[in-house]
């Protein structure tokens, strides 16, 4: 379309026209930069023939780039960015010499700001890798990158403007094309197999493939008769298992046997190659087709698993896999080899691999091939450096106990050595560690005589009668009974273990999900948050312009510059009414809370005393009367409510703790909220019950829990000043007990306070702590009684009001006798209230 335009143009070209045009093409919309690109192209088409155009939109563009350099207005980023594009598509469409860009780049350098950076980026965006390109501007390019990013270096800018100066550095390097990949050319046959085996190849579609691929064409496939390619893409199919997922592994084996009992000469062509593959990757030992080594052997495995290969061909693997490139066929300690080294510990992972795979049914047809394997296993593993690697450990630790079960375990190189010379399977001369200087051990005659007539030793000329009668010696026997038995111990003890371990994973599991519902059921108890349009035409208004409003503190702005704006909402506003009836339900639901659990430890002590006066028996009160369910000697009077009182860290919570508890410690964590204890102490015949509420120290908490309290202790330590606890003290009108905590630090000031009682005590010691408290319970108990009193004098005014009691005079009563039983009587109505 862009073409087309250039061409429709030289129809009405004129003078007047390519002005109109120039004046058009500048003015491209701000918001469709779209565009541009096609402005870029209709200017370089009609700049070859008509240069006036190019050149008119060229100065343009300057002309506006020099002018909104002098701006840092923040509204017309729009307009920087449109106009550095557009002269960033002229370059690349050459419209424009090469060094107007690196021009404006050096403008924007010099004066470098947030905005200027962001101009600098979207021209580097824009035709920096062209630039980069060129041969006679790539210098220059590299030059302006490096300026870039040192003085980003020297400035302080924030995540997106360091961000975007990162991705016009990655836009302006220069990437190689990539050749494209080569595909091979296969027949449709080829395809058909390799979609069986890497893609519908699973455990449950091992019945499929094994009749699609018996139903391919095999006649002919023996003498290589194969112009389909056929026989080529079975056995790539089937030798390189590392293509296969390995859980398909074990399913390829059973597709081989399978196929292996219509055509055997199948199955051994892939077992042959299998097995090259094997002993190529010993002699190379390249790390980079090491999980491809651990494939071939597992796949070896499983094939012994599915009857492929039997045990002589295992067993030559593992002799293979521990002695190729070993002068000895063995490893042995001190002695180095180029192709297994003593710190190489790959191989060992092989042989475990292969054993595993192959299970416990190497043991099932011959006995002496799994002891034997056992025995070149140990030789191996001990004649490296020791200790092993982690994994090689766990791998050797998880082969015996799944698959040599109850073969003796030897801790040194020369006892297994020996335990294979007596089985007779190493030869006439074992090898000894180079390192090692006792005498090399010898075999028995009978082997020595064989080996020097030329005859190899026979495992079971070892011992005559067990090869005859084919069972094991008795020394043999015992070993692998006691072996036995400390496995079977071993196992014990890690099921114990993994049953406690379990256990204590199931409770920390539970402990978990209690915490994780009781903080969810916390957060959601909160209150919502307010969905009240804030009047923002109020802001400005003072409280003298509005008598009945509201005062509310408005943050806005952004977050470098952010102001505070005062603002008074009037009362009858929805907002203020909602903020009011959420403060007022905050208030209800706290007050509501403590009702609770101050009703709680009142009901029960009330409870408590209760039934103590119905078991309690009937005695004589005062001479001449007997009161009928008058309570024990010892009871609680009452329930006081002490509230701790002081400043932060004066040592209010170690107080409480060392009287309830005996203990102090110096890392005490500092109280956020009030919390109480309720204890009891005894002041002669009285059982007194007190709630002891610690208070972190917040004014406004301490002054609300303060209110009904029964009694206050003021704690204050030796490094507050006389004013603060003047202040203090102007605020209680409840029986007061003043307390100097730390009283091993010397005071700071004169501390004693007229008519209030003076304390010391220490929590760290534990002098005084106990007598703070018994006075405190002793003040509010006779506060108690003087109340008490006064209320009976009241009632004595206007008559008995306690008619539900019954007194029996032995005689007539004077008037001591009465004043007595009315105490009496309004002592117990009170403790029952």
């Amino acid at each position: 379309e862009a073409d087309q335009v250039a061409v429709d143009f030289c129809y009405v070209n004129s003078r007047t026209s390519r002005r109109a045009l120039i004046s058009a093409l500048i003015e491209a919309p701000r918001r469709h930069m779209f565009v541009i690109p096609l402005y870029a192209r209709i200017i370089a088409t009609l700049s070859a023939y008509f240069p006036e155009v190019g050149e008119g939109v060229e100065a343009e563009l300057r002309r506006e780039f020099s002018w909104l350099a002098r701006k840092r207005f923040r509204g017309l980023l729009d307009t920087r960015l449109k106009n550095i594009f557009f002269i960033a598509e002229l370059v690349k469409f050459r419209a424009v010499p090469l060094h107007v860009p690196f021009g404006c780049a050096r403008v924007l350098l010099d004066q470098l700001h947030v905005q200027n950076i962001e101009v600098l980026c979207a021209l580097l965006e824009g035709c920096g890798r062209f630039l980069r390109v060129q041969p006679e501007t790539t210098a220059r390019v590299s030059v302006l990158l490096d300026e870039l990013a040192r003085r980003r270096r020297t400035l302080n800018l924030d995540d997106r403007t360091l961000q975007m100066i990162e991705n016009a550095h990655i836009a302006c390097e220069l990437r190689r094309a990539q050749a494209a990949p080569t595909v091979k050319a296969r027949t449709p046959y080829e395809q058909y197999v390799r979609k069986l085996m890497y893609e519908d190849l699973t455990a449950d579609t091992f019945g499929t493939v094994s009749v699609q691929l018996r139903r391919l064409p095999w006649r002919g496939l023996a003498q290589q008769n194969d112009p389909q390619r056929v026989r080529h893409a079975l056995m790539s199919c089937f030798t390189k298992v590392w293509k296969l997922k390995h859980a398909h592994v074990p399913v390829a084996a059973k597709v081989l046997e399978e196929i292996g009992r219509v055509h055997p000469w199948f199955r051994v062509a892939v077992v042959d190659a299998v097995l090259e593959r094997v002993q190529l990757g010993l002699e190379h030992n390249e790390f980079a087709r090491s999980q491809r080594r651990i494939a071939e052997v597992s796949y070896v495995g499983y094939m012994f698993a599915c009857n492929v290969v039997g045990t002589r061909e295992i067993l030559d693997l593992v002799r293979l896999l521990v002695g190729h490139g070993h002068r000895e066929r063995m490893p042995v300690p001190g002695r180095s080899c180029a192709l297994d080294a003593s710190n190489d510990y790959f191989r060992a992972r092989l042989v475990c691999t292969l054993l595993a795979a192959c299970g416990s049914h190497i043991g099932q047809d011959d006995a002496r091939a799994m002891y034997e394997a056992a025995l070149l296993v140990q030789m191996y593993v001990l004649a490296k450096d020791q200790p092993l690697p982690v994994d090689i450990d766990y791998n050797v630790e998880a082969l015996f106990d799944a698959v040599f079960t109850g073969i003796p375990r030897y801790e040194a190189w020369a006892d297994a050595a020996q335990a294979m010379v007596e089985f007779g399977s190493v030869g006439s001369e074992p090898v000894q560690p180079a390192t090692a200087r006792a005498e090399p051990i010898q075999p028995t005659a009978q082997i020595a005589e064989e080996t020097e007539n030329g005859a190899t030793p026979d495992p079971g000329d070892v011992n005559s009668d067990d090869a005859e009668t084919g069972e094991m010696s008795p020394e043999m026997a015992e070993q692998i009974a006691e072996a036995e038995m400390a496995e079977a111990r071993r196992q014990m003890e890690a099921l114990d273990a993994l049953l406690e371990r379990e256990e204590e994973e199931t409770l920390e599991r539970e402990f978990n999900k209690m915490m994780l519902e009781s903080t969810d059921a916390r957060r959601t108890e909160r209150t919502g948050a307010l969905d009240v349009g804030i009047p923002m035409n109020l802001i400005g208004r003072s409280a003298d312009d509005e008598p009945d409003a509201v005062q509310f503190a408005l943050l806005t702005g952004k977050k470098q510059r952010p102001a505070v704006h005062q603002v008074s909402i009037p009362t009858a506003s929805r907002m203020a009414q909602n903020m009011r009836l959420q403060e007022a339900s905050a208030l209800r639901e706290r007050a509501q809370l403590k009702r609770i659990v101050l009703s709680y430890e009142r009901r029960e002590a009330e409870e408590d005393h209760r039934q103590m006066y119905r078991d309690a028996p009937q005695r004589p009160v005062i001479p001449g009367a007997t009161f009928i369910g008058r309570p024990s000697a010892r009871r609680r009077t009452h329930i006081f409510k002490i509230v701790l009182v002081g400043a932060p860290g004066c040592g209010k919570t170690s107080l409480r703790n060392y009287f309830l508890y005996r203990n102090f410690t110096w890392q005490c964590a500092p109280t956020t909220n009030p919390d109480f204890v309720s204890t009891s102490v005894v002041l002669g015949t009285r059982d007194v019950a007190m709630q002891i509420w610690d208070t972190g120290g917040d004014p406004i908490v301490t002054s609300s829990l303060a209110r009904d309290a029964d009694g206050i202790v003021l704690v204050f330590d030796s490094t507050q000043s006389r004013r603060a606890l003047d202040a203090q003290l102007s605020k209680l009108s409840v029986p007061l007990v003043l307390v100097r905590a730390k009283s091993d630090q010397p005071p700071c000031d004169t501390w004693t306070v007229e008519n209030a009682v003076c304390l010391e005590a220490c929590a760290r010691t534990g002098n005084g702590v106990d007598h703070v408290f018994h006075k405190i319970a002793e003040l509010c108990l006779d506060q108690w009684h003087a109340e008490t009193q006064s209320m009976v004098k009241r009632v004595s005014r206007h008559g008995d009001p306690i008619p539900y009691h019954r007194f029996e005079f032995d005689e007539a009563p004077n008037h001591k006798q009465c004043t007595h039983r009315l105490r009496a009587t309004m002592r117990r109505l009170f403790c029952l209230a």
